[in-house]
């Protein structure tokens, strides 16, 4: 029976990850074909972050051992790469759990875009500055927050494509999705409540949307 799940949620990576490259690709060729230069930005900027996620989906896949994911080794994997700059430092806490893939997946894509929405916003400025990763349990809940210190409020979008696939990764985990800051301060606080492994819910496939 376990090895049969097993293979139910790789077949899911697999077919997650096909309809994200399917997308990216159906996105560049919508980009090639408008005169408008912003809307051909919003493209490829979409159609890029898809790519990456279906990369993420392959190294969730790759990574995954026969009792499941090593929880901060992954966000890890997730993290690298994301940004050139060091003068931004990405700090991670989590702890030395193995999870389940079908939970793994939606914590990792939650980060990533997290910190890219904190990357891209928070520290737009090119200023020096530190984004915070932890995953901390208490007795009722795991919280995931992706935290900054960057400009605040004034330069993090309240809609947009990243944040409602943050929304979406938060239902598959059957978690509460919030956002924290203050108005006149630095800062910005992403994060999910959720009950942890064996008890998430079924959310919407984000290759469906």
């Amino acid at each position: 029976m376990a090895e049969h799940w097993s293979l139910q949620v790789r077949e899911v990576d697999h077919r997650a990850k096909n309809s994200l490259q399917l997308a990216a690709s159906m996105l560049l060729i919508h980009g090639k074909t408008t005169e408008d230069v912003e809307v051909r930005r919003q493209l490829e900027s979409a159609a890029t972050r898809l790519t990456t996620l279906a990369r993420l989906h392959a190294v969730l896949h790759e990574g995954a051992g026969d009792n499941g994911v090593a929880l901060k080794p992954w966000l890890e994997r997730v993290c690298e790469g994301l940004h050139m700059d060091q003068t931004v430092v990405i700090c991670i806490v989590a702890p030395d759990e193995v999870w389940p893939a079908e939970v793994a997946r939606p914590v990792g894509l939650f980060t990533f875009e997290a910190v890219t929405n904190a990357l891209k916003h928070g520290f737009r400025d090119g200023g020096a500055g530190r984004i915070d990763v932890s995953l901390v349990r208490n007795e009722r809940a795991y919280r995931l927050e992706v935290a900054d210190d960057g400009v605040g409020a004034a330069g993090m979008p309240c809609t947009g494509l990243g944040l409602t696939l943050c929304q979406i990764f938060a239902e598959q985990l059957g978690g509460v999705f919030s956002i924290d800051y203050d108005s006149h301060d630095r800062g910005f606080r992403s994060g999910i409540v959720f009950a942890g492994p064996g008890a998430q819910a079924a959310g919407p496939d984000p290759a469906r949307h």
